[in-house]
């Protein structure tokens, strides 16, 4: 993926874009359905004003195989509640981020 925000790509946040196009498959079989994403996640220690923020901006992708699947379900642990019947990847295009220092100007 080339430099710049994918067409559709939300700023900052926790939410995929709703924009959807039609992609080949890695062998260039059948087409399936792509939609461009961003994800953040931070920490941030609000006494002392520490922590860091990371977004990455990418294509989204459901993972098809099973195993794989299974795999990401028993090693991640998803921040909202409810069943989770589905994987989602986001292949990256572009990671940036920052670290909160503590140093910044206070009012």
């Amino acid at each position: 993926m080339g430099a710049g925000t994918p067409r559709g790509a939300q700023p900052a946040g926790k939410e995929q874009a709703a924009d959807e196009h039609r992609a080949a498959a890695p062998d260039g079989t059948e087409p399936r359905a792509v939609a461009a994403a961003v994800y953040e996640a931070d920490a941030v220690s609000h006494g002392d004003h520490l922590g860091w923020s990371v977004v990455v901006t990418g294509t989204a992708h459901l993972v098809r195989d099973p195993g794989e699947a299974a795999r990401y379900q028993q090693t991640l642990t998803p921040w909202v509640t409810g069943e989770m019947d589905q994987v989602i990847r986001i292949r990256p295009g572009i990671i940036t981020g920052f670290r909160l220092d503590g140093t910044g100007a206070r009012g």
